[in-house]
């Protein structure tokens, strides 16, 4: 790692996006929010990697997006887990996930909302990370669906969460 490199992750600009597509949070305590581009990709170990690209919306729109939280070897939880923030306005706006504090203020009807988009327009949102990471089709080209195909309970979520360690 190189900590000239790095950058706090609010300031990731689509510029940044556009050159480096693949990132890794930084392990120092000082700069827990920060993070510093990998060179060598696709990568095998997504832990604390994220990735930045465009992805589409169900009404054809193209943004500029954070991915994290992928999870290289198990759809489950990639798909329970995956974090998705978008580039609007120059500012990150997140999706937040059905058992996220802030769902109902950043879930995806509000987050279509704030968009001034209906939630149709917005989902399924489509990625494609498949050049940047070494996991199964259905991990690396996937979509984001308003409602998970299956929620967890919170002692699921748990345990998904502890088995990861």
């Amino acid at each position: 790692m190189n900590e000239s490199n790095m950058i706090p992750i609010d300031l990731l600009s689509i510029a940044d996006m556009e050159r480096h597509p693949v990132w890794k949070f930084s392990n120092d305590d000082h700069h827990d929010t920060s993070v510093y581009p990998l060179n060598e990709y696709p990568v095998i170990n997504t832990g604390g990697v994220l990735f930045t690209t465009q992805i589409r919306f169900a009404n054809e729109k193209l943004f500029w997006a954070i991915i994290g939280n992928v999870h290289s070897e198990n759809v489950l939880a990639t798909e329970q887990f995956l974090a998705l923030s978008i580039v609007h306005n120059d500012k990150k706006l997140p999706l937040a996930r059905y058992f996220d504090p802030t769902f109902a203020r950043l879930g995806p009807e509000s987050f279509a909302k704030l968009l001034n988009y209906s939630v149709d327009d917005v989902f399924p949102i489509s990625y494609d990370i498949s050049k940047y990471v070494i996991a199964p089709e259905e991990i690396t080209k996937g979509k984001i669906l308003k409602e998970p195909k299956q929620r967890l309970s919170k002692d699921e979520l748990m345990k998904m969460v502890l088995r990861k360690r």
